[in-house]
């Protein structure tokens, strides 16, 4: 209370009449500035009704169920493409070694073409030979020829010897063609079973092809379901997210209006207090001056050659069926990434491997035959030292083997990964899904 309000209440006999009359005035003044709080937070937050919240959860409970679901879907899917992926690379294998055997196939055949052809010359050399010696020996003049001979000859007995001696020299050159047809007709037998090598040898390639280009389109079919589920999957999220926004909306609002409630139900509380506040400071201001209340042979020297070998190959392509004990070589182009591999020169994985130990082992350009092909000793990977195989299968058999790396120590491998990527050095946990063991060459 300010000095002026304590002059009013204490001066004179109308002290009392004032006292009375400013009492109401601030009990119309508390009452005023208590209404105008109320009114300030009259208008209520939006609060969403239970019901509301319950499809609100309902919705996002079952949008996350069928995004878990197309996730399974997809993790399913991923499954088989890497199941796909290994049949793919086997199939690439097989097939490398399919024409490998091929081209070997083809230079026997057109080596024993050729030998007959070399034996028919001779004979045919031999047949002309003959022939002009028995020109020379019956058809001369009269002279040289036999019948003239026999007509003129002073001892006709020395003429027969000479006659049984051409007869004998006739005979020995027929025997000689004789042996020379021999050795053709062998040579021709060989020449057809080598054809026919060929000719099964073709058949295989093309069976592995067709049976690469099988698993190729299976594996396409699947890649295009998996970018079908994976677009599913991102316009599922989305939708689930729309729904979490719209259930963390109903809930923020919830919690808003119950604040504002709790707040509302406090000021009330608090208006309350202050009306019968009020009402004891109007009563005591009555009868009273005081003022109102106021809160093998294995040696570490050949596996670092081997390593050292193919380092320098770091960054060269990839190229399908590529690479031999030489060095790189062009490729083999095939439906999918290696169709322009013929025009690369480069390796393959397991080309790659048959380079950097060439020195000391032959072996098919095959991974999963070089898993037991090139040694017996198979370490574990915490066990791996530089020169080391290190396979990948996918579907865990040696039979699924479709990669191979050398490994060059501290954990790491050199790789020629795939069509359309270069030799690389790679983690060994990181190259790819499948892991199936380890060979030490020469073991």
């Amino acid at each position: 209370m300010d000095s002026t309000f304590a002059r009013y209440a204490m001066a004179g006999p109308g002290g009392a009449r004032r006292r009375r009359g400013l009492a109401g005035l601030f009990a119309l003044l508390l009452a005023a500035s208590l209404l105008c709080a109320t009114a300030a937070q009259a208008k209520p937050p939006p609060n969403p009704t239970n019901q509301q919240l319950k499809n609100a959860r309902a919705a996002k409970t079952a949008l996350a169920a069928e995004a878990g679901r197309i996730a399974g879907r997809i993790a399913r899917t991923e499954g088989e493409l890497q199941r796909l992926n290994g049949a793919a690379q086997v199939a690439e294998q097989k097939l490398a070694l399919a024409r490998q055997r091929e081209e070997q196939a083809a230079t026997a055949a057109a080596a024993a073409k050729s030998g007959v052809a070399a034996a028919q010359h001779k004979v045919e050399q031999g047949h002309k030979k003959f022939i002009s010696y028995v020109q020379a020996s019956y058809v001369g003049s009269a002279t040289d020829g036999v019948a003239g001979a026999l007509l003129t000859a002073p001892d006709p007995n020395a003429l027969l010897e000479q006659t049984a001696l051409h007869a004998y020299a006739t005979g020995h050159q027929l025997d000689a063609i004789g042996q020379l047809n021999t050795a053709t007709v062998a040579k021709s037998n060989a020449e057809a079973v080598a054809r026919g090598a060929l000719d099964r040898q073709k058949k295989a390639s093309a069976a592995a092809k067709s049976a690469q280009q099988q698993v190729l389109a299976a594996l396409a079919q699947v890649t295009s379901q998996k970018a079908i589920l994976d677009a599913q999957l991102v316009d599922e999220r989305k939708k689930l997210r729309a729904a979490q926004i719209k259930l963390t909306g109903y809930t923020n609002q919830r919690v808003a209006y119950r604040a504002w409630k709790k707040q509302q139900d406090a000021i009330a509380a608090a208006k309350a207090k202050r009306l019968r506040e009020l009402q004891l400071a109007q009563q005591h201001a009555a009868g009273s001056s005081a003022p109102a209340p106021t809160g093998g042979s294995w040696t570490p020297a050949k596996a670092q050659e081997a390593v050292r070998r193919v380092m320098p190959f770091l960054g060269v392509p990839y190229s399908f069926a590529a690479g031999n004990r030489t060095g790189p070589t062009y490729g083999v182009s095939e439906p999918g990434a290696a169709w322009n591999d013929s025009n690369i020169r480069g390796f393959d994985c397991s080309g790659l491997t048959i380079y950097a130990w060439g020195p000391w082992l032959s072996m098919d350009h095959f991974a999963a035959t070089q898993y037991t092909q090139v040694g017996s000793y198979h370490p574990s990977i915490n066990n791996l030292l530089p020169g080391d195989f290190v396979f990948w299968s996918g579907d865990g058999t040696i039979g699924g083997i479709g990669h191979v790396a050398i490994y060059i120590g501290g954990g790491n491998v050199i790789q020629a990964p795939q069509s359309g990527d270069v030799i690389k050095i790679t983690n060994v946990y990181s190259v790819e899904a499948g892991y199936y063991g380890a060979t030490r060459p020469l073991t």
